[in-house]
């Protein structure tokens, strides 16, 4: 009796499985196809838009135009911050410049191209080297730092070979004419 208990089971597992494969092999594959068909489409919108995002990064890579050291300036909240306010310098490199401040009181008498000659810090004593070069640009604002205001000069600079480290600072004679301007404003030329 129990065994044909078990074949009964047996069979109805058969007739179960059978109708189950039916169902399966008549199954509508159509819907399948096209879900699979928007799976593939979601993925490829997907990858373009991967790969747009990757282009907008790319174009917004900055790159160096010159090599150098970046300082970076700090403010205060609340300070005011205006247009002839430097943010950002960039200091060494392959070319030097040397800065030099123009008091406002002679900034109308310098002039691009009037050369200059200078002493820097970094080198002292009698046999000091000094070194020459011409102004090549003017900012046109003045400037302010506490009780003085001044022009900045941007000059060519040739250190000769001799290393300079950035910011270093110079004790510098801008000639005016055919005199050197401190002389001029002395009265001794």
């Amino acid at each position: 009796m129990a065994a044909g208990s078990a074949l009964e089971d047996d069979q109805l597992k058969e007739k179960l499985a059978r109708a189950e494969l039916a169902a399966l092999t008549n199954q509508d594959l159509t819907v399948l196809d096209k879900e699979l068909a928007v799976l593939r489409q979601e993925v490829a919108s997907r990858k373009e838009a991967a790969t747009g995002a990757e282009a907008r990064l790319r174009s917004r890579d900055i790159c160096a135009p010159i090599a150098g050291q970046a300082l970076r300036y700090e403010f205060v909240i609340g300070e005011l911050v205006r247009p002839e306010s430097v943010l950002f310098e960039i200091f060494g490199g392959d070319r030097q410049i040397l800065k030099l401040r123009i008091s406002e009181r002679y900034a109308t008498r310098v002039a691009v191209g009037n050369r200059y000659r200078a002493r820097l810090a970094s080198y002292r004593g009698m046999t000091a080297p000094w070194f020459t070069g011409e102004i090549q640009q003017l900012r046109n604002v003045i400037q302010s730092e506490g009780q003085s205001t001044y022009r900045v000069a941007h000059c060519t600079f040739n250190a000769r070979g001799r290393p300079v480290p950035p910011g270093t600072t110079a004790e510098a004679h801008v000639y005016y004419g055919k005199t050197c301007l401190w002389f001029y404003l002395f009265g001794m030329g």
